[in-house]
Protein backbone atom coordinates (compact mmCIF):
# COMPACT_ATOMS: atom_id res chain seq x y z
CA UNK A 1 0.00 0.00 0.00
CA UNK A 2 1.47 3.00 -0.81
CA UNK A 3 1.19 6.02 1.92
CA UNK A 4 -1.15 9.09 1.10
CA UNK A 5 -0.54 12.63 2.21
CA UNK A 6 -4.04 14.62 2.63
CA UNK A 7 -3.37 18.70 3.17
CA UNK A 8 -6.66 20.59 4.32
CA UNK A 9 -6.75 24.19 4.46
CA UNK A 10 -7.97 26.19 7.37
CA UNK A 11 -11.29 27.29 6.97
CA UNK A 12 -9.97 31.09 8.53
CA UNK A 13 -7.53 33.47 7.63
CA UNK A 14 -4.86 34.14 10.29
CA UNK A 15 -4.31 37.01 11.11
CA UNK A 16 -0.88 37.28 9.51
CA UNK A 17 -2.35 37.33 6.57
CA UNK A 18 -1.57 33.92 5.43
CA UNK A 19 -3.50 30.63 4.64
CA UNK A 20 -2.67 27.75 6.51
CA UNK A 21 -2.27 24.21 5.52
CA UNK A 22 -2.64 20.76 7.79
CA UNK A 23 -0.53 18.48 6.54
CA UNK A 24 -2.00 14.29 7.76
CA UNK A 25 0.33 11.45 7.14
CA UNK A 26 -1.50 7.95 7.97
CA UNK A 27 1.63 8.25 10.66
CA UNK A 28 0.03 11.17 12.08
CA UNK A 29 -3.39 9.53 12.63
CA UNK A 30 -3.79 7.15 15.53
CA UNK A 31 -5.66 4.00 13.90
CA UNK A 32 -8.79 2.26 15.61
CA UNK A 33 -8.58 -0.85 17.39
CA UNK A 34 -8.93 -3.61 15.77
CA UNK A 35 -11.85 -5.74 15.74
CA UNK A 36 -11.36 -9.13 16.76
CA UNK A 37 -13.39 -11.58 14.74
CA UNK A 38 -13.79 -14.04 16.90
CA UNK A 39 -15.91 -12.72 19.34
CA UNK A 40 -19.16 -10.17 18.37
CA UNK A 41 -20.41 -8.05 21.05
CA UNK A 42 -24.12 -7.03 20.94
CA UNK A 43 -24.47 -2.89 20.87
CA UNK A 44 -27.95 -2.53 22.06
CA UNK A 45 -29.89 -5.09 24.69
CA UNK A 46 -33.76 -4.78 25.06
CA UNK A 47 -34.26 -6.69 28.66
CA UNK A 48 -38.40 -6.43 28.33
CA UNK A 49 -39.42 -10.00 28.58
CA UNK A 50 -40.69 -10.38 25.00
CA UNK A 51 -38.16 -13.20 24.44
CA UNK A 52 -35.84 -11.34 22.14
CA UNK A 53 -32.58 -9.63 23.08
CA UNK A 54 -33.31 -9.82 26.19
CA UNK A 55 -29.76 -10.67 28.03
CA UNK A 56 -26.31 -8.93 27.30
CA UNK A 57 -23.62 -11.94 25.99
CA UNK A 58 -21.49 -11.91 23.26
CA UNK A 59 -21.61 -14.42 20.58
CA UNK A 60 -19.05 -17.32 21.57
CA UNK A 61 -18.82 -19.36 18.78
CA UNK A 62 -14.99 -19.32 18.45
CA UNK A 63 -13.53 -18.53 22.27
CA UNK A 64 -14.46 -19.22 25.92
CA UNK A 65 -15.57 -16.41 27.85
CA UNK A 66 -13.98 -16.41 31.53
CA UNK A 67 -15.02 -13.52 32.92
CA UNK A 68 -17.64 -10.45 32.47
CA UNK A 69 -18.18 -7.26 34.24
CA UNK A 70 -20.67 -4.77 33.07
CA UNK A 71 -20.00 -1.19 34.56
CA UNK A 72 -22.65 2.00 34.31
CA UNK A 73 -21.41 5.50 33.20
CA UNK A 74 -20.26 6.15 36.55
CA UNK A 75 -17.48 3.32 36.49
CA UNK A 76 -19.53 1.58 39.07
CA UNK A 77 -19.21 -2.58 39.22
CA UNK A 78 -23.06 -3.71 38.92
CA UNK A 79 -22.53 -7.23 37.43
CA UNK A 80 -19.77 -9.68 37.67
CA UNK A 81 -19.40 -13.84 36.45
CA UNK A 82 -16.95 -16.19 36.49
CA UNK A 83 -17.38 -18.18 34.36
CA UNK A 84 -19.18 -15.62 32.21
CA UNK A 85 -22.78 -16.00 31.98
CA UNK A 86 -25.85 -13.39 30.10
CA UNK A 87 -27.06 -10.50 32.17
CA UNK A 88 -30.12 -10.41 32.49
CA UNK A 89 -29.87 -5.97 33.17
CA UNK A 90 -30.60 -6.20 36.95
CA UNK A 91 -27.95 -4.78 39.73
CA UNK A 92 -27.08 -7.34 41.95
CA UNK A 93 -30.03 -6.66 43.97
CA UNK A 94 -32.33 -7.49 41.50
CA UNK A 95 -33.40 -4.08 40.69
CA UNK A 96 -33.41 -3.30 37.13
CA UNK A 97 -31.39 -0.86 35.82
CA UNK A 98 -31.91 2.69 33.96
CA UNK A 99 -32.14 2.66 30.24
CA UNK A 100 -28.74 4.17 29.39
CA UNK A 101 -24.87 3.15 28.42
CA UNK A 102 -23.05 0.58 29.72
CA UNK A 103 -19.28 -0.68 29.64
CA UNK A 104 -18.54 -4.31 29.75
CA UNK A 105 -14.76 -5.89 30.26
CA UNK A 106 -14.52 -9.36 28.86
CA UNK A 107 -11.48 -11.61 29.30
CA UNK A 108 -11.72 -15.14 27.10
CA UNK A 109 -9.51 -17.94 25.84
CA UNK A 110 -9.34 -18.83 21.80
CA UNK A 111 -9.38 -22.35 20.33
CA UNK A 112 -5.72 -22.43 20.70
CA UNK A 113 -5.83 -21.23 24.74
CA UNK A 114 -4.76 -17.71 24.39
CA UNK A 115 -5.89 -15.45 26.93
CA UNK A 116 -7.40 -12.12 25.56
CA UNK A 117 -9.11 -9.23 27.09
CA UNK A 118 -11.86 -6.72 25.42
CA UNK A 119 -13.72 -3.70 26.73
CA UNK A 120 -16.40 -1.32 25.06
CA UNK A 121 -20.22 -0.48 25.58
CA UNK A 122 -23.56 -1.16 24.76
CA UNK A 123 -27.08 0.17 25.43
CA UNK A 124 -29.28 -0.92 27.46
CA UNK A 125 -33.20 -0.11 26.40
CA UNK A 126 -36.34 -1.03 28.57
Amino acid sequence: MIPRTVVYSEGILPTSGCWTNVVITPDSVQPQPPVDPLILIPNVFTPNGDGTNDVFFPDTSAVVITRMEIYNRWGNLIFTSAPAMSWNGNAENGKPCADGTYYYLLEYSTANGEQRKTKGFFTLIR
